[in-house]
């Protein structure tokens, strides 16, 4: 079985059809694509609205950064 040659693999005929059938691997799929990233999305803007409005953000941010120092003898 031999490798057909260069110019008849990518020959007019064969890229339409590789395109063809491409947009339509890509129009059945990318919906789910989308639908699938639109729920983490909308839990992440979710967490961000809530942590606006919650009355001490500013400490959480506070506790974040502070840290123990400790010394050793």
């Amino acid at each position: 079985m031999d490798i057909p040659p260069y110019q008849a693999f990518l020959s007019g005929d064969n890229l339409a059809y590789f395109w063809k059938i491409m947009k339509w691997i890509l129009f059945l799929i990318a919906p789910g694509i989308m639908i699938a990233m639109c729920f983490p999305a909308v839990e992440k803007t979710i967490d961000i609205i809530k942590n606006i409005f919650v009355k001490n953000h500013d400490e959480q941010e506070d506790e974040k950064d502070d840290y123990e120092v400790r010394y050793y003898d």
